[in-house]
């Protein structure tokens, strides 16, 4: 819940980055000619109206606002009642801007859980819903509303250190992964370690120093907190078949110095992401998240 100033300025420059990217707004993907006279295009338009109800983190609706702006939507945001303080102060921010531009009813916030039973039923005016947060208040919404619903049900993600991993390159990923922001959706819940891994006992070390509860069970489950399951496995196949196992197909990552087992993970795991030598909720700019946690 805490936005403090180095949170900020990391808000402040994923805005920033996202103001600096290229219009997605009638950008052409794809382009075929069907007969004479006759063109097929693919062309990115806005959703229209999206209406993302998200957890606690303050920090997460003005990304999502941003996002929706620059994409050519307007958003009703609805975050925790934790932060509605920090929320609306947020809010208030970007609806002054917007305003500067004939735009300020293009981010609008909810405040009240009966304001969002009445948004769930307006199919009529709401393009799509974007829930973010816990696996039953994503299935409580998508149980809720003929609108169309985009979420993501668990993050049981995983960080698999290989026998041929750097030892400090691995220690500082695993601790980025779990501890950084252990609240998130790709947040690692479990840390694979191959029986060959040399520095086992530093990992695990690290981890504990950064107050992570370690667990040698409850293989499948969505912590959202500073518990993480670990395992010993003996091979790369082994790895691969206990994510395809107990993960959420969410995000998943391996760290090692040998490519030709960084290009089997990143080709065999069946996840939305899979990640290389970096962090499942990475912290770096230049990290795939690129300073956002969320996506149109």
């Amino acid at each position: 819940l805490v936005l403090n100033e180095s949170k900020l300025r990391d808000v402040i420059a994923g805005i920033e980055q996202i103001s600096e990217m290229e219009d997605p707004v009638g950008l052409v993907l794809e382009e075929s000619q069907l007969d004479e006279g006759l063109i097929l295009r693919k062309v990115q338009t806005p959703i229209g109206v999206l209406a993302v109800i998200y957890e606690s983190r303050p920090d997460a609706g003005p990304q999502i606002a941003a996002l929706a702006i620059r994409s050519g939507n307007a958003v009703l945001l609805k975050g925790g009642r934790e932060a509605i303080q920090t929320n609306a102060a947020i809010g208030t921010v970007f609806q002054q801007v917007l305003q500067r531009h004939g735009l300020e009813d293009a981010v609008q916030l909810v405040s009240t859980r009966e304001e969002i039973a009445d948004l769930l039923k307006m199919d009529d005016l709401i393009d799509l819903v974007i829930p973010r947060g816990s696996n039953e208040m994503v299935r409580m919404i998508q149980q809720s509303t003929k609108i169309p619903v985009l979420g993501h049900a668990d993050g049981i993600c995983h960080v698999y250190i290989d026998e041929f991993a750097d030892v400090d390159k691995a220690t500082r990923i695993a601790v980025d992964a779990k501890a950084q922001y252990p609240g998130v959706c790709n947040a690692a819940e479990t840390l694979l370690l191959h029986s060959q891994f040399g520095g086992r006992e530093k990992v695990l070390a690290a981890l504990k120093s950064a107050g992570v509860e370690l667990r040698d069970s409850g293989f499948g489950s969505e912590y959202l907190d500073l518990i993480m399951n670990v395992k010993t496995v003996n091979s790369l196949d082994e790895a691969i078949d206990h994510i395809h196992k107990y993960g959420s197909a969410h995000t998943d990552c391996i760290v090692t110095e040998n490519e030709s087992n960084a290009r089997r993970f990143l080709n065999e795991v069946d996840s939305v992401r899979t990640v290389f030598d970096t962090a499942s909720a990475p912290k770096s700019a230049s990290a795939p998240t690129r300073r956002t946690h969320a996506a149109l």
